[in-house]
């Protein structure tokens, strides 16, 4: 099992908001349990195991978590930076499933009924849009699915899949719900993978809790 963030130059409050989040996993897993992708030769500080990757040819920086899919290990968990591990993630990959995330809410013109009808233009299964701040894989589906996520990727972003006006930003989500379509998943509940501020703010139980619009509150947080 292994936990693994991405990163890039020119992003101080990202590193900020990583060291915080690796810090807290800490207090579970050991150094070398604990990756960071780091894009494009960019060297930072920290308590972690650092792999160096190319950037993603395409688009933008957003594109550069399809860096996870190289990762070796069969048992994975993405995490974004601006998550505090709360708990001990080795047990959220409990059960039979390959992956796991939690369902996004639903953006009725970049997924729903989009998502829906392009699916079926291409001849798979309906699925979910997922929020991809955190995913658990297991049986080595990130590796399985690489190429095709990317392929569906440079879809979007070359229009050959079609995209509602002001839908850019989630390409990465809407081909990443594409390329696990018809895979086992068992979806993260609210206590597992907990949205700060969407949820409440009861703090004590969750797994993952999840600073979207509130880095500051993260960034305050005593571990």
């Amino acid at each position: 099992m292994r936990l693994v963030y991405v990163t890039w130059r020119g992003k101080p409050l990202y590193d900020r908001l990583l060291i915080k989040s690796i810090k807290s996993a800490r207090r579970w897993l050991d150094k070398d349990e604990v990756y960071v992708i780091a894009i494009g030769g960019y060297r930072g500080d920290f308590d972690a195991t650092v792999i160096q990757a190319d950037p993603v040819p395409i688009h933008d920086w957003i594109a550069n978590r399809l860096a996870i899919c190289d990762i070796m290990d069969d048992e994975m968990l993405y995490l974004d930076a601006d998550i505090i591990v709360n708990r001990d993630i080795r047990e959220l990959f409990d059960g039979d499933f390959e992956f796991r995330a939690r369902v996004a809410y639903d953006d009725s013109r970049c997924g729903g009924q989009h998502l829906a009808r392009i699916a079926a233009s291409l001849g798979k299964p309906a699925t979910l849009m997922w929020n991809g701040g955190a995913v658990i894989f297991k049986k080595g589906l990130h590796r399985r699915i690489k190429k095709e996520w990317y392929d569906l990727y440079q879809a979007f972003v070359t229009r050959k899949l079609p995209t509602p006006l002001g839908c850019a930003y989630h390409w990465v989500q809407l081909s990443f719900a594409l390329a696990v379509a018809g895979h086992k998943v068992l979806p993260l509940s609210s206590e597992e993978h907990y949205l700060y501020g969407v949820d409440g703010r009861d703090l004590e139980r969750p797994y993952l809790i999840h600073f979207v619009r509130h880095k500051e509150v993260m960034l305050r947080m005593e571990l």
